[in-house]
Protein backbone atom coordinates (compact mmCIF):
# COMPACT_ATOMS: atom_id res chain seq x y z
CA UNK A 1 0.00 0.00 0.00
CA UNK A 2 1.46 3.19 -0.69
CA UNK A 3 1.23 6.44 1.50
CA UNK A 4 -1.28 8.24 -0.42
CA UNK A 5 -3.67 4.75 -0.50
CA UNK A 6 -2.57 4.88 2.85
CA UNK A 7 -3.93 8.48 3.74
CA UNK A 8 -6.93 8.34 1.61
CA UNK A 9 -8.42 5.55 3.93
CA UNK A 10 -7.83 8.05 6.62
CA UNK A 11 -11.03 9.85 8.56
CA UNK A 12 -8.76 13.00 9.00
CA UNK A 13 -7.48 12.90 4.72
CA UNK A 14 -11.13 13.17 4.13
CA UNK A 15 -12.17 16.18 6.73
CA UNK A 16 -9.14 17.93 4.97
CA UNK A 17 -9.88 16.89 1.57
CA UNK A 18 -13.31 19.07 2.75
CA UNK A 19 -12.36 21.39 3.82
CA UNK A 20 -9.90 22.25 0.96
CA UNK A 21 -12.51 22.07 -1.92
CA UNK A 22 -14.76 23.99 0.16
CA UNK A 23 -12.05 26.94 0.24
CA UNK A 24 -12.01 26.31 -3.25
CA UNK A 25 -15.23 25.80 -4.29
CA UNK A 26 -17.09 28.54 -2.12
CA UNK A 27 -14.49 30.62 -0.59
CA UNK A 28 -15.00 29.30 2.90
CA UNK A 29 -11.58 29.10 4.79
CA UNK A 30 -11.76 26.45 7.48
CA UNK A 31 -7.78 26.26 9.00
CA UNK A 32 -9.01 23.88 11.14
CA UNK A 33 -5.80 21.60 12.31
CA UNK A 34 -5.37 17.56 12.32
CA UNK A 35 -3.72 16.73 14.99
CA UNK A 36 -4.16 13.11 13.97
CA UNK A 37 -2.57 13.79 11.06
CA UNK A 38 1.17 12.69 10.49
CA UNK A 39 3.98 15.43 11.13
CA UNK A 40 5.08 17.64 8.11
CA UNK A 41 1.56 17.03 6.44
CA UNK A 42 -0.96 20.01 5.60
CA UNK A 43 -3.45 18.81 7.27
CA UNK A 44 -2.03 19.09 10.56
CA UNK A 45 -1.18 22.48 10.76
CA UNK A 46 -4.33 23.41 9.02
CA UNK A 47 -2.85 24.81 6.38
CA UNK A 48 -4.96 25.17 2.85
CA UNK A 49 -2.18 25.01 -0.06
CA UNK A 50 0.20 22.65 -0.62
CA UNK A 51 3.74 23.77 -1.73
CA UNK A 52 4.41 21.02 -4.15
CA UNK A 53 3.53 22.83 -7.68
CA UNK A 54 6.17 25.41 -8.35
CA UNK A 55 3.48 28.16 -9.12
CA UNK A 56 2.64 27.81 -5.22
CA UNK A 57 6.00 28.10 -4.62
CA UNK A 58 6.55 30.93 -5.96
CA UNK A 59 4.07 32.53 -4.47
CA UNK A 60 4.64 31.38 -1.23
CA UNK A 61 8.27 32.96 -1.59
CA UNK A 62 7.17 36.08 -2.82
CA UNK A 63 5.17 36.55 0.40
CA UNK A 64 8.06 36.11 2.61
CA UNK A 65 9.89 38.27 0.75
CA UNK A 66 7.50 40.92 1.17
CA UNK A 67 7.36 40.60 4.62
CA UNK A 68 11.02 40.46 4.87
CA UNK A 69 10.85 36.68 6.59
CA UNK A 70 13.72 34.18 5.81
CA UNK A 71 12.71 31.21 7.67
CA UNK A 72 9.07 29.89 7.49
CA UNK A 73 6.02 31.77 8.24
CA UNK A 74 3.89 31.85 11.68
CA UNK A 75 0.95 30.23 11.46
CA UNK A 76 -1.09 33.25 11.40
CA UNK A 77 1.06 34.78 8.54
CA UNK A 78 0.19 31.58 6.70
CA UNK A 79 -3.29 31.59 7.03
CA UNK A 80 -3.39 35.01 5.81
CA UNK A 81 -0.98 34.42 2.87
CA UNK A 82 -3.80 31.27 1.87
CA UNK A 83 -6.86 32.76 2.45
CA UNK A 84 -5.07 35.75 -0.67
CA UNK A 85 -3.80 33.44 -2.66
CA UNK A 86 -6.87 31.33 -2.74
CA UNK A 87 -8.70 34.43 -2.97
CA UNK A 88 -7.10 36.08 -5.73
CA UNK A 89 -6.98 32.75 -8.01
CA UNK A 90 -10.50 32.23 -7.46
CA UNK A 91 -11.18 36.02 -8.68
CA UNK A 92 -9.19 35.62 -11.49
CA UNK A 93 -11.04 32.36 -12.77
CA UNK A 94 -14.58 34.39 -12.80
CA UNK A 95 -12.93 37.55 -14.40
CA UNK A 96 -12.43 35.79 -17.78
CA UNK A 97 -16.18 35.02 -17.88
CA UNK A 98 -17.22 38.41 -17.12
CA UNK A 99 -14.90 40.45 -19.60
CA UNK A 100 -16.10 37.81 -22.60
CA UNK A 101 -19.45 39.45 -21.86
CA UNK A 102 -18.27 42.98 -22.04
CA UNK A 103 -18.87 44.62 -25.56
CA UNK A 104 -16.87 47.48 -26.84
CA UNK A 105 -12.79 47.46 -26.85
CA UNK A 106 -10.19 47.41 -29.45
CA UNK A 107 -11.49 44.43 -30.88
CA UNK A 108 -14.67 45.84 -31.26
CA UNK A 109 -13.73 48.91 -33.12
CA UNK A 110 -10.94 46.58 -35.75
CA UNK A 111 -13.85 45.02 -36.67
CA UNK A 112 -16.05 47.40 -37.13
CA UNK A 113 -13.09 49.34 -39.28
CA UNK A 114 -12.77 46.36 -41.18
CA UNK A 115 -15.90 45.57 -42.01
CA UNK A 116 -16.17 49.00 -43.31
CA UNK A 117 -12.92 48.87 -45.50
CA UNK A 118 -14.91 45.63 -47.41
CA UNK A 119 -18.23 47.27 -47.96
Amino acid sequence: MTRQEWMERQDWYKRWQQRVAQAWSDGVMDHTKEPEAPMCTPARYGYLVQLTTPETQQAYTAEKRRLGVHGGLSDLQRYAWEDRYISNLRQNQKEPRQTLDQSGGANDRRKNRNLSQTV
